[in-house]
């Protein structure tokens, strides 16, 4: 019986006043510590202020409903923001970094960068150092950033497939939309763009290379999620292809925006695993 895992998100996306991107600050109820619950919501939206951005939120859902509710979710959080905030407001997706200007940013939290360590899934987990905003030598300055964070919740405890390697297995299929021209993120690439860069969770693991694209067309990350949901209810046909797969040209390949892998490979490997026969039969329902 293949097993169904849960996906979610929380995206991040810049607020607009007129058309321009405008700090949050002050302007959206919800926090890090207590997001905001969106009254009446369909999909359990909830919304938060993250450093100058806003932070969306909500349930988690199985990958065939992903890109419903994440439209869903993004429509609601619109039309709060216009209906609470004033009709001049709005959100903006599909842009990873933005340059503010330096009195937009003279508040405590625009100074506040990620809340918990990142993980490498290219050193098998190891943490990575923290961002430090005043480290001149990252270049950060008046740039603030904006991700797309994809939570994939599973039956970890009998997962056969570690979560380090799933991460890179979603780096290949990552080069899908690197090929077809998505997710150029600039200056964010540089720090959290990164390749295989993750959090490690109860429930699975939280993807955090990808950038706020695919909110306009959340089609991208369902497919992302369900080839996900193939690597675990087939790890032998993943550790197959894990093992074939030349991984230093996956990371140079996200690092530069530039493909060093062949779009031939890439279907390649998908293939491979998509016809492999379904192993699992000992998942439990993820919780």
């Amino acid at each position: 019986m293949t097993h169904l895992i849960d996906v979610g998100a929380d995206p991040e996306v810049w607020l607009t006043k007129n058309g321009l991107i405008v700090p949050s600050v002050g302007l959206i109820k919800g926090t890090k510590e207590k997001p905001f619950v969106v009254e009446g919501s369909k999909v359990g939206l909830t919304l938060q202020e993250d450093n100058v951005s806003v932070e969306l939120g909500w349930k988690p859902v199985k990958v065939d409903k992903f890109t419903n509710t994440a439209t869903s979710a993004f429509s609601e959080a619109e039309t709060w923001v216009r209906n609470n905030i004033g009709e001049e407001y709005g959100l903006l997706a599909n842009k990873p970094d933005h340059i503010f200007l330096p009195e937009d940013l003279v508040s405590e939290q625009a100074q506040v960068f990620g809340c918990l360590p990142d993980q490498d899934a290219y050193l098998e987990g190891t943490f990575r150092t923290p961002i430090d905003p005043k480290d001149g030598s990252l270049g950060i300055g008046n740039h603030r950033f904006a991700g797309g964070h994809i939570h994939l919740g599973y039956d970890k405890a009998n997962a056969q497939v570690p979560p380090f390697a799933l991460v890179r297995m979603l780096d290949w299929y990552y080069l899908y939309l690197l090929y077809d021209g998505y997710d150029n993120q600039g200056s964010r690439r540089k720090l959290y763009g990164q390749p295989g860069i993750y959090r490690d969770k109860p429930y699975g693991v939280e993807y955090r290379t990808p950038g706020n694209f695919w909110l306009y067309n959340p089609s991208r990350m369902q497919s992302m999620a369900s080839f996900a949901q193939m690597c675990l209810n087939k790890p032998r046909a993943t550790q197959k292809a894990f093992k074939s797969i030349m991984w230093d040209r996956v990371q140079e390949s996200i690092k530069t925006e530039y493909l060093k892998v062949g779009y031939g490979e890439i279907q390649g490997v998908y293939e491979n695993i998509m016809y492999s026969p379904t192993e699992v039969t000992n998942f439990k329902k993820a919780a």
